[in-house]
């Protein structure tokens, strides 16, 4: 993700902490089933 966006992996890091903290989750996968929840993304 940071090569394709041409940022460290630490801004990642720091970008995925800030989301966990606003949306009140842990982890990555919290993050990818309120993004289904939400309709943010589709289930492949």
């Amino acid at each position: 993700m940071a090569r394709r966006f041409a940022v460290t992996e630490q801004t990642v890091k720091n970008q995925l902490t800030s989301l966990y903290d606003k949306a009140g989750i842990s982890s990555r996968l919290e993050l990818a089933l309120v993004a289904l929840q939400k309709g943010l993304v589709e289930a492949p």
